[in-house]
């Protein structure tokens, strides 16, 4: 999560597609909407629903409050709860399950490169109930009409519920890249994103998807 919301009053609305291991017959579609509230807070909510003949969908709430937040350098923290729900055993959007979420992402920015974290922890309660840590970090170029980089999260089981203690692959790495249309409020987007195991193949998701910032 990005500490520092959009500037007050402006709401992001963006819609993707999603192909799920190169696969194009189990893609889904995604629509994420995001509102600033007074420049210090953001409310968002985000959902995917899988084309095939299963039709499961993935659901999630999120609001954020920035913490010593500086705009004018790009640096800050945030306070960031977030709840999902997913029917699929396989989620089509990252991190989209029965669970919820709390953690604090901060970053450090260097001119337009930016380092971020955001620790945290999670109650999972989609099957066995199970508290888990979240380790999560990113690094990203934040460059006018231009944002992109590179980030990755994995769950800690803590020994509590039903999650043994130590990492719980895989792992997700993503690539992302955002691009703003001139002075228009159009976005377009593109992802790549990598489920990672020791031993295993990565599982891939391609998407794109098209945006408007106002």
């Amino acid at each position: 999560p990005e500490p520092l919301p959009q500037p007050a009053g402006a709401t992001a609305i963006e819609t993707a597609g999603l192909v799920p291991g190169l696969d194009a017959s189990s893609s889904a579609i995604g629509v994420s909407l995001s509102s600033s509230i007074g420049g210090v807070a953001a409310l968002s909510f985000s959902g995917s629903a899988e084309l095939g003949a299963g039709g499961a969908a993935d659901l999630a709430a999120s609001a954020l409050v920035s913490l010593l937040a500086d705009r004018a350098s790009g640096s800050g923290g945030a306070a960031f709860v977030r709840a999902s729900w997913s029917s699929a055993p396989d989620p089509a959007m990252p991190g989209s399950r029965g669970a919820v979420e709390a953690s604090l992402p901060w970053t450090l920015a260097v001119g337009g490169l930016k380092i971020g974290a955001a620790p945290g922890a999670m109650f999972d309660f989609s099957s066995s109930p199970e508290l888990l840590a979240l380790a999560r970090a990113g690094l990203w170029l934040d460059s006018g009409p231009l944002r992109a980089g590179l980030s990755g999260m994995i769950p800690f089981g803590l020994g509590l519920g039903s999650a043994e203690a130590g990492p719980l692959w895989p792992a997700e790495i993503a690539a992302e890249a955002r691009l703003m249309i001139g002075s228009s409020p159009f976005t377009v987007s593109a992802y790549a994103l990598a489920d990672i195991a020791p031993g295993l193949e990565p599982r891939l998701t391609a998407g794109v998807g098209i945006g408007l910032l106002f």
